[in-house]
C-alpha cells in the first residue's frame, strides 16, 4: 500500500524525512490539483495525461469514488454551520469554517469550492456580512452540482 506524506510545512528536507521514513510520496500544503493528480496516477499506473480525476466532467477512479459522498455531506454540514454562525455574527467560526472548506475542497480536486473557501476566510476576517451571505449560497449551488460517475 503506497504512502502519501500529506504535511503542512514546506520547510527544506521535510521530503526527504518523509520519504526516508518509509513513505512513498510527498506533498505539501497548499495542495495543487495537478500534484495530487499526479500522485494519484502513479499510484493507480495510469499513464500521465489520462483522465482518472476531472471534476469539470465529475469523473472519479473507482478507489476514491466512495468518499465523493462522505465530502460533499461534509462540506453540506459545513454550510449549515455557517449560515447559523452568520445569524449570530460569528466571523470567528466562519474564519474557521472557510479556511477548512479551503484545504479539505483542494485535496478533493475541488479548486473552484476551495477557492470560494478561501472567500469565506477573506470576508469574515474583515466582517463582511453580505458578502458571506453570498459566498455560502454559491458553494452550496456548487455542492449540489457535484454527481458521482456510475
Amino acid at each position: 500500500m503506497p504512502i502519501v506524506a500529506l504535511t503542512a510545512y514546506a520547510m527544506k528536507g521535510d521530503e526527504e524525512k518523509c520519504l526516508d521514513a518509509g513513505c512513498n510520496y510527498y506533498l505539501s500544503k497548499p495542495i495543487k490539483k495537478d500534484n495530487l493528480i499526479s500522485v494519484i496516477h502513479k499510484i493507480m499506473d495510469l499513464p500521465p495525461g489520462k483522465k482518472g480525476l476531472d471534476h469539470e466532467e465529475v469523473l472519479y477512479p473507482k478507489e476514491i469514488e466512495h468518499l465523493i459522498p462522505f465530502f460533499t455531506n461534509s462540506v453540506k454540514q459545513e454550510i449549515e454551520k455557517s449560515f447559523r454562525a452568520l445569524v449570530r455574527r460569528d466571523f470567528k467560526t466562519l474564519s474557521f469554517i472557510g479556511h477548512g472548506l479551503k484545504g479539505s475542497c483542494g485535496v478533493y480536486g475541488f479548486h473552484e469550492l476551495s477557492e470560494l473557501g478561501a472567500a469565506i476566510e477573506t470576508a469574515a476576517r474583515i466582517e463582511d456580512a453580505t458578502a458571506l451571505a453570498a459566498l455560502l449560497d454559491e458553494v452550496e449551488k456548487k455542492v449540489k452540482e457535484i454527481k458521482v460517475s456510475s
